[in-house]
Formats: C-alpha cells, structure tokens, sequence
C-alpha cells in the first residue's frame, strides 16, 4: 500500500507541471491567442489570388517568405487597415508573412488551399 503511495505521489509531481490550469494557449489558423490577456485576432485571407490581411491598424511593411525563406514579395508602407493585393501563390504550399507596425515584428503562417 505504501508502494503505491509513493508511486501515485511521485507521478503526481512528475505530472504536475505539464497541466497549466491558468494559462489556456488556443491555436487558430491566423494566429496564437493567449486567452489571459489582451489579444487581437489577425485573419490572413488568400482567395482567388487576393491576400488579405484582417485585424491589424495602422501603416506598416509586410513581407511574404517562402517556408524555406526565400522572400516572395514585399510591400512597404501599407495602411494595415485594409490590406488587400494581389499575388501569385502556389496552392497547397505554406508561406510567413512577416508584420512589422510601430516597431513591432509579428509573424504568421499561411497555407494556400
């Protein structure tokens, strides 16, 4: 009986760790969102060989990298606002678009369907 004391409590601590009870991280497909602080949800569209950028203020650059890193393209002083261009990506591929607005750098992934 003893034995499995010890066992359940040393599984216990082992264990203990890996469950967060207060920091829920969610993962959606536009981007991570930690649900105890203040977050903004970014969508990035890309239909019809349109990208859109939902969710984001101001003017800024954003460039768009191949998995592998290879810059695809680059727009600079954009208003973020209603971001909208058209481009040519592959379908079925991954892509980084790399945000960088009031001296903050924010990536996301995007996959092409």
């Amino acid at each position: 009986m003893k034995r499995l004391f010890l066992i359940l409590t040393s599984l216990f601590f082992l264990l203990a760790p890996l469950v967060s009870l207060g920091n829920t991280l969610e993962t959606t497909s536009s981007t991570s969102i930690n649900l105890n602080a203040n977050y903004t949800i970014v969508n990035l569209i890309y239909k019809n060989g349109v990208l859109s950028v939902k969710g984001l203020t101001g003017i800024g650059n954003i460039s768009i990298y191949s998995i592998i890193g290879n810059k695809i393209a680059t727009y600079s002083n954009v208003n973020l606002a209603d971001f909208q261009r058209n481009i040519n990506l592959e379908t079925k591929k991954m892509y980084i678009v790399r945000v960088e607005v009031a001296g903050e750098i924010k990536t996301y992934k995007l996959v092409t369907r």
